[in-house]
């Protein structure tokens, strides 16, 4: 009888394989609840706690974070100008809960925001604000993600 039994039966039969499979059914949704809950109460609590990163582009000191969440797949990035004007930058679509915010306070005039017109200094100024605005998001992301994961462990 035991020959023509699956291999993952034990001597006493089919019924014993066929109990534990519910308990583990039962161990299995309350973990998938949890992780729901986590991210879905996690990802807006880190967001707004964690605080954004100061960086200078074009010797302007902007700030980059994430914008709020919001309940739909895909968004556009967020320009945020001194406080006021929030403006939808549509070109950039990001998918995910993750968009990204750039605040920018009052334009300060400077060599390197002269620089940007030059052009000699121009393509190395472009790509040195690109790298200061990666390497902030960066840095915001590595943080919101160990929040998240403090969100989770607590």
């Amino acid at each position: 009888m035991l020959e023509d039994a699956p291999d993952r039966c034990s001597r006493r039969g089919l019924a014993l394989y066929d109990r534990r499979r519910p308990r583990r059914a039962l161990r299995q949704w309350p973990t998938a609840a949890l992780v729901l809950f986590c991210l879905i109460a996690g990802i807006p609590t880190t967001i707004a706690l964690t605080p954004g990163r100061d960086v200078v582009a074009f010797g302007q000191v902007i700030t980059v974070g994430a914008r709020p969440v919001q309940p739909t797949p895909a968004g556009p990035a967020r320009l945020v100008q001194v406080g006021n004007t929030a403006l939808d930058l549509r070109p950039l679509t990001v998918w995910g809960p993750l968009r990204p915010q750039l605040t920018m306070g009052p334009v300060q005039r400077n060599a390197a925001a002269a620089a940007v017109f030059d052009a000699d200094r121009g393509p190395a100024a472009r790509d040195a604000a690109v790298t200061a605005i990666t390497e902030g998001f960066v840095d915001w992301y590595l943080w919101a993600g160990a929040g998240l994961l403090a969100f989770t462990l607590v």
